[in-house]
C-alpha cells in the first residue's frame, strides 16, 4: 500500500469542503492590481474565424504577437465591483484589450460553487461532489507540511465540469494549487493552473494564474498564452452582505458608505514603456526584440483593396466604438452580421431579427441611446420593426425620456372579436375552437405605434412613468362589403398611459451623479393604466389595466427558478377598439430573461391573443447546468444548460391554456420541444430553435 493510500483520500476532501468554514473565513473585499503578459500564435487560412463575435481581424498565414495587460479588478461578497484596463498594448494592431472570457479566470474562487464566472462547478464545494471522481496520486513534503496530490475526474462528459489535478495539504485542508482541462464553447480549450496563497485569507485568492488556450475552426487555429500575477492592495473578511441584511433606515441598502465604488475615467496607457517597471521577471530576448521593433518603425500601410476588403470585414463582423467630441462621449454600435439573427420554430416557421444599439455617454451622467430591432417572419410575409430611444437627461433621479416608434401584429377588432366569442360559447374542444377561427372572414388592421413617456425614480428600486400612446391601423384588405358593414378603413387612437415598476431591497452606490441599483433578492412588480379618449380626431374609447409580478430565485447559486404571473383586462367596452396587451401578445421579436422561451407561449394560436377582453398568466422555468441529456455519454458535452418549462393562461374561451416544455441551451443555439393542450383536450407538439453562436463573448 503507497503513502498516498495511507493518508484516505476522502478524509482530505472532507477537510477541504470545511477549510473554508473551520478557520472562519470570508473573502468580503479586495482590491487587486493583475499584470498579465499573453503571447499568441496564428495559423489563419481563411475568414471563417471570424464567426465568433468580436474576433478582430488577423493576417493570413503564420504570425506572432505578443502584449502586456494591467488590470485592477474590485470585488466584495456582492460580486465583482469593477473591472478596469488600467494599461495595454500588443503588437497585434487591432487588438485593444483582453476579452473578460479570458480575464473573468483572475477572480477565481475554488471553495465557492462555480470554480470560474457561473459556467464550471468547483470541485472542492460539497454540494458539487457527486457531480466528480476523486482519487489520490501521491503524497509529497513541500516546507515541512504533507501534501497530496488529488486527480479529478468528472462524472458527465459535459462543460460545466473539469478534469484536473490539485495540490492540496493533508493537515489542514488548504489547496496550494489546481491544474485543469476545460473547452469554452466547444471550441475553446483550456489549460488553466492557479496558485493560492499560504495563509489566512490569502489562501482563498489565486496568486498566479497559467492559462493556456487553443481555438480551431476549418483549418484556422488560434493559439493564447496569459501569464498572470496577483498582487492584492486591500483585502479583508467583513461580511457585507450580511452586515447590511442586518441594517436599519432608510440608507440601508445604500453601499456607497462601504467606500467600495470608485468612479474612474482615465484612459488605458497604450504606450510600451509604462510596463519597463512592471516585469516580475525579465522580458525574453525575443519579447525585448519585438518591442523594440514595434517601437522603432512606423505602421506599413496596406495596399487599397486590402484596406477595402478589410474594412468591409470590420463593418459587417466587428463591433465599433468612436469617440466623439472629448473621452466621454462615445458612440457604439454592433456587427451587422452574425448566425444569431435567425430562428425557426414549428408554429411561426423561420424568422430573423436583428438588434442594433448607438449609445452616447457624457461626462455629466446624461446618455442617449437607440437600440432598433428590425425583424422579418416568412411565414407570415411580415415585416417588423421597433425604435425605442432614451434620453436620460436628469441622473440625479435615473429620469428622462423614453419615445418608441415600431409596427405591431396584424389584429382584429372588438366587435370581431365579441362575435367571435358568441360562436366559440358552443364549444369547449379546443379543435373546435380553432375551427371558429378558420370558419371566420376577419378583416384584419396593421398597426403603426408612437409612445412618449417620462420616467423618474422616486428610490432606488423604483420608476414611475407617464405619457402618451398614439395607435394608427389600417384595414388591410379594404373593400365594398366592410364599408357596407360599418366598418372604417382608419382607426386612430391616443391614450394617457401611467406605469409603475418596484422591486424591494434593491442595493445601490451613489455616482457623482445617480443612484446606481445593483441587485435585489426580491421579485419586480410592475402595473400599468392606459385610457383611450377621442382626442385630435381619434376614435378609440377604451380602459385597460395590466399586473405582473416576476421573481428570479437561485437555489444552491447553481440553479435557477423563473417565475412570472400576470392579469390584464379592458373595460369601458361600449364602443369599437382593439384588444392589444403589452404583456401578454404574440411577439414575432421576443426578449426573455436568459432566453427568448422563457415566459412566452410557443403554440398558443396567435389569434386567442386578441380575443378575450380578460387573461390571467403564470409561467415558470427551471433551468440547471444537466438534468437528462447532460449526463447521457456524448450528448452531454454539447449541452450548457438544460430548463423546463411550464406555461398557463385563462381566457374567455380557453379555461385554462397549458403549455409545458423542456429545452437546452448550447453554444451554437437553443433549442425546446413543447406539448400544450387548451380546457384539458387535443394535446400538440411543436418544437423552436435559436441561433445563439457563442453570444456570451
Amino acid at each position: 500500500m503507497t503513502y498516498a493510500n495511507r493518508i484516505n483520500c476522502d478524509s482530505v476532501l472532507n477537510k477541504v469542503f470545511s477549510y473554508v468554514a473551520k478557520n472562519n473565513l470570508h473573502v468580503g473585499h479586495t482590491e487587486c492590481l493583475v499584470y498579465s503578459k499573453f503571447h499568441i500564435n496564428t495559423d489563419i487560412r481563411n475568414l471563417l474565424f471570424r464567426i465568433v463575435p468580436n474576433s478582430i481581424h488577423i493576417d493570413k498565414g503564420q504570425n506572432k504577437y505578443f502584449g502586456e495587460c494591467l488590470t485592477k479588478t474590485e470585488y466584495s461578497d456582492f460580486g465583482v465591483l469593477s473591472h478596469k484596463v488600467i494599461a495595454f498594448h500588443s503588437t497585434l494592431r487591432k487588438m485593444k484589450e483582453l476579452r473578460d472570457v479570458y480575464m473573468i479566470n483572475m477572480n477565481a474562487q475554488v471553495y465557492a460553487p462555480y470554480l470560474i464566472g457561473n459556467r464550471i462547478l468547483s470541485p472542492f464545494n460539497k454540494i458539487n461532489r457527486n457531480h466528480y471522481q476523486y482519487e489520490a496520486d501521491s503524497v509529497i513534503e513541500k516546507n515541512n507540511t504533507i501534501m497530496m496530490w488529488i486527480s479529478i475526474f468528472p462524472r458527465h462528459n459535459t462543460p460545466h465540469l473539469i478534469t484536473g489535478r490539485a495540490l492540496i495539504d493533508a493537515t489542514s485542508g488548504r489547496i496550494d494549487s489546481i491544474c485543469f482541462k476545460t473547452v469554452y464553447d466547444h471550441l475553446l480549450h483550456c489549460n488553466i493552473a492557479f496558485k493560492f496563497g499560504s495563509t489566512g485569507i490569502t489562501s482563498l485568492l489565486p496568486q498566479n494564474a497559467n492559462l493556456d488556450m487553443s481555438y480551431k475552426l476549418a483549418g484556422n487555429q488560434i493559439d493564447l498564452s496569459i501569464n498572470s500575477l496577483c498582487t492584492y492592495t486591500q483585502t479583508d473578511s467583513t461580511h457585507y452582505a450580511d452586515s447590511l441584511h442586518k441594517s436599519h433606515g432608510k440608507d440601508k441598502y445604500d453601499i456607497t458608505k462601504l467606500g467600495f465604488y470608485k468612479t474612474d475615467t482615465s484612459s488605458i496607457v497604450r504606450s510600451p514603456n509604462h510596463f519597463d517597471s512592471l516585469h516580475p521577471t525579465p522580458l525574453t530576448t525575443w519579447e525585448d526584440s519585438v518591442l523594440s521593433h514595434k517601437k522603432g518603425i512606423s505602421v506599413k500601410k496596406k495596399s487599397l483593396p486590402a484596406s477595402y476588403i478589410n474594412s468591409l470585414e470590420d463593418i459587417f463582423l466587428d463591433r465599433h466604438s468612436i469617440n466623439l467630441f472629448n473621452t466621454h462621449a462615445q458612440l457604439t454600435f454592433p456587427e451587422l452580421l452574425s448566425p444569431s439573427m435567425f430562428r425557426w420554430s414549428g408554429k411561426r416557421g423561420i424568422s430573423i431579427q436583428k438588434r442594433l444599439w448607438f449609445t452616447l455617454n457624457t461626462s455629466n451622467g446624461i446618455s442617449i441611446s437607440l437600440k432598433p430591432r428590425i425583424g422579418y417572419s416568412f411565414r407570415q410575409k411580415q415585416l417588423y420593426w421597433t425604435a425605442p430611444l432614451n434620453l436620460h437627461l436628469f441622473p440625479k433621479t435615473n429620469g428622462g425620456f423614453e419615445i418608441t416608434a415600431g409596427n405591431g401584429n396584424h389584429i382584429y377588432s372588438s366587435l370581431q372579436a365579441k362575435e367571435v366569442r358568441e360562436q366559440m360559447k358552443k364549444f369547449s374542444n379546443y379543435d373546435s375552437l380553432l375551427h371558429v377561427f378558420n370558419q371566420y372572414n376577419f378583416n384584419y388592421y396593421n398597426d403603426f405605434y408612437t409612445r412618449g413617456l417620462f420616467y423618474f425614480s422616486p428610490l432606488c428600486g423604483m420608476t414611475l412613468k407617464a405619457g402618451t400612446v398614439f395607435h394608427q391601423r389600417n384595414q388591410l384588405n379594404w373593400n365594398q362589403e366592410a364599408s357596407l358593414h360599418g366598418m372604417k378603413r382608419y382607426y386612430k387612437s391616443f391614450a394617457p398611459h401611467i406605469e409603475m415598476q418596484y422591486t424591494p431591497g434593491v442595493y445601490y452606490y451613489k455616482d457623482k451623479y445617480e443612484k446606481i441599483p445593483l441587485n435585489s433578492n426580491n421579485p419586480t412588480f410592475r402595473g400599468s393604466y392606459e385610457r383611450g379618449v377621442k382626442w385630435f380626431g381619434c376614435n378609440n374609447r377604451y380602459e385597460r389595466m395590466e399586473f405582473d409580478c416576476s421573481y428570479r430565485i437561485d437555489i444552491n447559486k447553481v440553479r435557477s427558478l423563473f417565475l412570472r404571473g400576470g392579469c390584464g383586462f379592458f373595460t369601458n367596452r361600449e364602443e369599437m377598439f382593439f384588444i392589444d396587451y403589452d404583456n401578454f401578445s404574440f411577439r414575432n421579436m421576443p426578449a426573455g430573461w436568459d432566453d427568448d422561451m422563457t415566459g412566452e407561449f410557443h403554440l398558443l394560436d396567435r389569434r386567442f391573443y386578441n380575443e378575450s377582453n380578460y387573461y390571467a398568466m403564470l409561467s415558470a422555468s427551471y433551468d440547471v447546468p444537466f438534468l437528462i441529456f447532460g449526463k447521457l455519454p456524448l450528448i452531454s458535452r454539447a449541452i450548457d444548460r438544460e430548463r423546463i418549462y411550464l406555461n398557463a393562461v385563462c381566457l374567455h374561451a380557453l379555461n385554462p391554456y397549458i403549455e409545458c416544455g423542456y429545452g437546452v441551451s448550447t453554444t451554437f443555439f437553443d433549442g425546446a420541444l413543447f406539448v400544450g393542450a387548451g380546457n384539458g383536450t387535443e394535446f400538440e407538439l411543436g418544437a423552436k430553435i435559436s441561433l445563439r453562436f457563442f453570444d456570451n463573448w
